[in-house]
């Protein structure tokens, strides 16, 4: 009977097969995800509206465009040195307020929301940190 089975046959049966496996899996793990979409209601809410922000930074002074580049490097030299010390969020924030705070002109710009956000992002994806809204309030005080 093995025998009267042809390549045909062969891929037809392993596409189908393979075919139903994802059909599953993606039934399985994005279930809610599905139903929102079939109930007309957004799947994933706009936690942060880049389109604002970068109207708001288009509108800023450029003359600030330089400092912010350079702050933001600054920043991302000390998130990487932390995170190979391995040190806690108390410090990791006292460094970071203590490099905000030789640019307290930033603090009234719309470039507070794209630091904080390069914050939130660079923190989590190298130290594993999570920066909730009261300490990135703290680190322009």
């Amino acid at each position: 009977m093995l025998n009267n089975i042809n390549w045909a046959t062969y891929i037809f049966v392993a596409a189908l097969t393979i075919l139903v496996y994802y059909v599953v899996v993606i039934l399985l793990y994005y279930r809610p995800e599905i139903q929102q979409l079939f109930q007309g209601k957004n799947a994933a809410p706009e936690l942060f509206s880049f389109k604002n922000t970068e109207q708001q930074i288009a509108d800023s002074d450029p003359e600030l465009y330089p400092v912010v580049h350079l702050l933001m490097g600054e920043l991302r030299h000390i998130i990487e040195n932390k995170a190979q010390s391995s040190v806690s969020k108390e410090a990791l924030i006292f460094e970071i307020h203590n490099r905000l705070s030789s640019h307290p002109i930033l603090s009234t710009t719309a470039f507070q929301p794209a630091i904080n956000l390069f914050l939130k992002e660079e923190c989590i994806r190298q130290c594993d940190i999570n920066l909730d809204e009261e300490d990135l309030g703290e680190l322009w005080k």
